[in-house]
């Protein structure tokens, strides 16, 4: 942050508070093959991005962001599943009653 000191016309003193300029992101390296590179080059222009690394960012944070989506899928498929073995269960029940029940009669 920049200080400037001043003086009212009252002849007090005040400071201003000048916030600085935008620090810098701090910065990472990623290493690309020369065709991945040329396919995000391409894929910039066609979609219209200001940069590569605007690209890049975007990608990355949709990408962060749907890991919430895949959780709830997870969840929902295992529910689901749950949901089947249950039925296949009391079907195996049934199935097991009948036969019980049909050995019995045949027997006696």
């Amino acid at each position: 942050m920049h200080f400037r000191v001043g003086e009212s016309h009252l002849g007090c003193a005040y400071f201003l508070f000048f916030p600085c300029q935008k620090t810098p992101s701090p910065k990472g390296t990623i290493r690309f093959s020369e065709t991945t590179l040329q396919q995000i080059r391409q894929a910039t222009q066609q979609k219209g991005f200001a940069s590569t690394a605007a690209m890049i960012r975007h990608a990355v944070d949709q990408e962060l962001s749907s890991g919430d989506d895949v959780e709830q899928r997870i969840a929902a498929t295992l529910d689901r599943i749950q949901g089947d073995l249950s039925r296949i269960e009391r079907a195996q029940q049934t199935l097991f009653a009948f036969v019980d029940t049909l050995a019995k009669t045949l027997l006696t």
